[in-house]
């Protein structure tokens, strides 16, 4: 009967008590991760209302109806090597 696969370590030198403390690191970065990613997706729950919230203002809705010609009208200028 072979010997199970061990990577080349020998298991007489590891203490389970390292192991144990290895697992339970592990455990508690996973953990910290997982909180992370729901403070970063409320978070993003936020962001988005706010520009949502931007985007429909009638400040945000103007500018863009009179800028966006402004924008085109540059863009030729600069096709045509007329801009600055």
């Amino acid at each position: 009967m072979r010997a199970p696969y061990t990577r080349g370590v020998d298991l007489s030198e590891i203490d389970s008590r390292d192991v144990l403390q290895f697992a339970q690191q592990q455990a508690a970065d996973a953990a910290d991760l997982r909180l992370k990613v729901v403070f970063l997706e409320r978070r993003l729950l936020q962001l988005e209302r706010r520009l949502e919230t931007v985007h429909s203002s009638w400040t945000w809705r103007l500018g863009r109806i009179v800028l966006f010609p402004v924008s085109i009208f540059r863009y030729i200028g600069h096709r045509l090597g007329l801009g600055s």
